[in-house]
């Protein structure tokens, strides 16, 4: 009877070692689908932060803009370039895209566009148009992308869920709601729209948090 009972609890462990051991494999597959992104292999030389005003800077110091911010987070090899336009819509940047990103050699692009488009009544079916465009050049090009998404209440989250499709579709990298506390704070912002200092490093630990880890 004995013997029996130490045979069965051996088949006990034997089972859930069997069981923990296919968990674990599975959770790591698991895993590392979900994040797979285009072009993880990329040996572009830059990360080029694509945008507006949000991205250039408006109220701040150069050295106070989220790339600058970026740049010191990093803290490696890697060179960041602010290629943020006051006023630039997704239109105006899909027309910039060769000259001021795509012949930079880029490794990662971070796009944070789209703010112009909807104060500028441009319809959202058109921003989604135009960031189509620029993600198939990037990946086309052999970069990644890294979308940035955002909203307030005027917005109703059609930034959010259009974003959050692209970046599934594309298998892209997504920063999401970065403006989160930025733009309903007086505190982080120069004014109606722009953030300060802090606001611009919020955001850079924002999207740092995201492709910390597709930069080793």
């Amino acid at each position: 009877m004995g013997h029996l009972i130490v045979l069965r609890l051996k088949e006990m462990k034997t089972k859930n070692f069997i069981f923990i051991f296919l968990f674990m494999v599975l959770s790591v597959s698991v895993c590392s689908c979900a994040k797979k992104i285009t072009n993880m292999d990329s040996d572009g030389e830059r990360i080029i932060c694509f945008g507006d005003s949000l991205t250039l800077g408006i109220g701040v110091n150069r050295e106070n803009t989220y790339p600058a911010y970026l740049t010191g987070m990093l803290r490696k090899n890697i060179e960041v370039v602010n290629s943020g336009v006051n006023g630039d819509t997704s239109a105006d940047a899909l027309e910039r895209l060769f000259q001021d990103v795509l012949s930079q050699e880029p490794r990662l692009v971070v796009i944070f566009l789209g703010t112009n488009d909807f104060y500028q009544g441009v319809p959202y079916d058109q921003t989604h148009k135009h960031i189509s465009e620029m993600i198939d050049k990037i990946h086309d090009f052999g970069a990644m992308v890294c979308i940035v998404s955002f909203n307030n209440r005027k917005m109703r989250n059609k930034y959010l869920e259009g974003y959050y499709n692209l970046s599934e579709a594309y298998n892209t990298l997504l920063v999401p709601d970065v403006m989160e506390n930025i733009w309903g704070h007086p505190l982080n912002k120069v004014d109606w729209l722009h953030p300060d200092e802090r606001g611009n490093e919020m955001i850079a630990e924002r999207i740092y948090d995201v492709i910390k880890k597709y930069l080793k």
